[in-house]
Formats: structure tokens, sequence, C-alpha cells
């Protein structure tokens, strides 16, 4: 086939594949998730699981009266542009402009966006993840049983500099917290995770409805039946 196949751009099939693994490489290295759960953290996310909906607090994103300003947040796709997106962290946008579409190609994350125009002014990034826990039996001589916990993992989420303070964060956030409270349902996600930057963002997070990790603070967890679904999605 590699005689056969020759792309617009003039590559063989071979340079494709090696091209794509090398990509696909560069991808894992890059966006490896550093994101590992302890056993106690394990244990209160299954607490936390089985805790009735009424013992929890409602967030404030469950709030109906912001439910009609809500803005447009749409699929990443190619043409969308990219290169004018400056939140202020060189880190998140590389990743928005080089690894976005990749990733989404492999299906190793979604990106969403928020756009002015052509232009993206935010976006947020998830992936999907399984933590497993082996727990003892209560009976002497049995083996140690495994548990999954199916994690969505909010990789990233940013705002041009130009729009913060615009309401445009609480608007991806209210998304990406949508979306898995229907994929919750249809997939039997257990758990929305994400890693905050710092204590500002962190207490942010915290007044949406996340609960800290007893043993990772910066790692902020939401449950398939919180209230915090209650809005209208």
């Amino acid at each position: 086939y590699t005689t056969l196949f020759r792309s617009k751009a003039g590559k063989t099939f071979a340079d494709f594949v090696v091209e794509s693994a090398a990509a696909r490489a560069e991808y894992m290295l890059v966006n490896q998730s550093r994101l590992v759960l302890t056993e106690a953290s394990m244990a209160a996310i299954l607490q936390a699981i089985d805790r009735p909906a009424s013992d929890r607090t409602l967030s404030p994103l469950a709030d109906e009266d912001t439910a009609d300003r809500r803005t447009d947040v749409e699929k990443l796709e190619r043409g969308v542009d990219r290169g004018r997106f400056d939140c202020g962290h060189s880190e998140l946008n590389d990743w928005l402009m080089h690894l976005a579409l990749s990733g989404q190609f492999m299906q190793c994350v979604r990106t969403y966006v928020i756009r002015a125009g052509p232009s993206v002014v935010g976006y947020y990034a998830l992936s999907v993840e399984t933590f497993t826990i082996y727990r003892m039996p209560e009976a002497d001589g049995q083996k140690a049983l495994p548990q999954t916990i199916s994690a969505m993992i909010l990789l990233r989420l940013a705002v041009d500099k130009r729009h913060q303070k615009m309401g445009l964060g609480q608007s991806l956030l209210r998304d990406a917290i949508a979306r898995f409270a229907r994929e919750a349902q249809n997939r039997r996600l257990d758990v929305l995770l994400i890693q905050a930057k710092n204590e500002t963002v962190r207490q942010l997070y915290i007044d949406c409805g996340f609960t800290p990790l007893p043993s990772e603070p910066f790692t902020l967890f939401l449950t398939r039946n919180s209230p915090t679904f209650m809005f209208r999605v």
C-alpha cells in the first residue's frame, strides 16, 4: 500500500502512520494525567456516591435565574481560530493551539469552546478515566475484591484575558457539569474530578458545589447524584 497511497501533501501511507504514531506519543507524554487517587480519597468518593442527595447543599449553579444567561458552548472543530487565544498562562494557550485537536482526533480528550466570531475566547477539556481500589472482604481467607470508580476529569478550563470577569468561566463550568450529568446517566460515570491551580480557584469550585478530597484538598469532586445537577440542562 505504501507505493499506491499518496496524500495531497505528497506523503506516503508509511509517512502518515509514522507521523500519527509520533503525534500520539507526544500527546500522551505532554498530556498524561497526573491525577492519582489515594485509598482514602477513593473511600471518600465512594461514601459520597452512596450518600443521599438530601444531605448536600444546593450549588449556586442550580440557580434557575442564571439559566437564561448561558453562553453557547460548542465542540472544538477544525477551522476555529485558536491562535489569538491568550488566558495569561502559556501552558494553557499552547495546549489549545497544539494539542487539543490531536487529542480529540485520538479520542483521548474532548475540548469545548466559547467563540467570539471565529475566535476562541474560552475553553475546557474533558477526559474519562477509571480508578480501581481493592477492598478487603469481611471474611478471613477471601481475596481482596476490586471496586472501580469511573471518573470524568475536567483537565483544563481557561478564558481569554480580554473576556475575563464576564461570566464565561461559570458558563464553561456549568456546561461541563451538565455534560457530565447527562453522560453519567447514559454511561454510568460516577464522579467529576477537577484539580484547582490555587486557593482562589479552589474556593470558586467549592462555592459551585465541589467537595475537596480530605487527603488532597486541591482535588475536588462532584458525584452523579449531586443536587448541583438539578438546574435545567
